[in-house]
């Protein structure tokens, strides 16, 4: 098991397998959203990152899994193997959202909520929203973020795969015109609060967040 930087994350396989996580972590903590992410993780949790063995019915995936031990358990493992989502594996999307980088913040943020117990399985799907659960929206909404301060301008649109969000959600303004996100952002600025907030002053220039704090509170 290895430790990453100060951050309360650790590798689980061997050496190959860690230096190839240790990599992609290392791309994503070039970013802003990053550090905002994990420094709001409760101090005494820890992500345990390990592989993601395939199996005949599901070959390509990662996740985060539930608590060792319950809820209430310090550890947060995450099955991902970055290989498995490079250019030209088996798995590879060329979609929005489907880089190793952009696979792991996905899976991260799923236990950044479980950390923090806000976590909520409730089913949301619509024929123009397939996200599977409320918990789909939160993480692929902050990714979308995560990818637009990348620079990138094509984001991710829902869970049923890597398809594009249509143009007129891509802006953060476009975004909150739909009633469903804005019911979204405001659910998980009362309920993430201190995550939302700090992300809101992004300047990625997709972030919703940063519109619905100006909106909400003029500033």
């Amino acid at each position: 098991m290895k430790p990453f930087s100060q951050y309360a994350i650790e590798i689980e396989g061997d050496n190959t397998y860690c230096g190839s996580v240790d990599v992609v972590l290392k791309t994503m903590f070039k970013y802003s959203f990053c550090k905002i992410l994990f420094n709001s993780l409760p101090a005494d949790k820890t992500i345990v990152i390990s592989p993601y063995i395939p199996t005949p019915k599901d070959l390509c995936n990662a996740y985060s899994a539930a608590p060792i031990e319950g809820w209430f358990s310090t550890t947060l493992p995450i099955k991902f193997t970055p290989g498995m989502w490079d250019v030209g594996s088996s798995c590879y999307r060329s979609g929005p959202g489907g880089m190793p980088d952009e696979i792991l913040m996905h899976e991260i943020l799923h236990a950044y909520r479980k950390a923090k117990g806000s976590y909520l399985s409730k089913d949301f799907s619509k024929k123009d929203k397939d996200f599977d659960t409320v918990e789909e929206i939160f993480a692929i909404v902050l990714t979308n973020i995560y990818l637009s301060e990348k620079g990138k301008s094509l984001l991710r649109k829902d869970h049923a795969g890597f398809d594009v969000l249509p143009k007129s959600w891509t802006t953060s303004d476009g975004i909150m015109r739909d009633h469903d996100y804005n019911e979204w952002i405001s659910k998980f600025w009362n309920t993430d609060f201190a995550l939302a907030s700090q992300i809101s002053h992004s300047t990625a220039p997709f972030n919703p967040f940063r519109n619905y704090r100006q909106v909400t509170f003029g500033r």
